[in-house]
């Protein structure tokens, strides 16, 4: 693991690097959450289904279609409005590993990943109960489960580092 480190104790750019690609095809690839579709909060009159599993570039919706939405540009501007969070923590765990942010700073930015899509469960529940039907609305923590072991690891080097 040394050879990872310069002699200031700092991760080597190309490793620094690495973690910058991983993170973006995490971010933008993975999904981040279970949200409403629009039909489900009253806003579109095409009964087409309750929920989306929600990523950046694509989405998929269970009762509607059995086929993946890939790059199609409202589902996009959906997504950045349910997960613009998740692109500060991926900067963030950048940032830490560059040593940059503290530790708490780094979890904090990972909880609020999951504020977003337990705030769309939240406004639902009253919705669900009327309406009967329940279905998880929520985030799926993939991103933030791989950014923290990549800090982790990272973190791991910097206190076996000889500075």
């Amino acid at each position: 693991m040394s050879e990872m480190r310069l002699s200031n104790g700092r991760l080597d750019s190309q490793i620094i690097g690495w973690i910058k690609w991983f993170m973006f095809i995490v971010t933008v690839v993975f999904p981040f959450g279970i949200f409403p579709n629009l039909y489900f909060i009253g806003i579109s009159t095409t009964q087409s289904a309750d929920i989306v599993v929600l990523s950046y570039l694509w989405a998929f919706i269970p009762s509607f279609s059995e086929k993946v939405i890939l790059l199609d540009l409202p589902w996009m501007i959906y997504g950045l409005a349910g997960g613009f969070v998740n692109i500060f923590f991926a900067l963030n765990v950048i940032r830490y590993c560059e040593d940059r942010i503290s530790w708490d700073e780094l979890l904090w930015t990972g909880l609020l990943t999951l504020s977003i899509p337990f705030l769309s469960l939240a406004l639902l529940i009253p919705t669900m109960i009327s309406t009967g039907v329940f279905a998880y609305l929520g985030p799926i923590p993939i991103q933030l489960v791989i950014g923290l072991w990549i800090a982790k690891r990272a973190g791991d080097i910097h206190l076996h580092s000889p500075n």
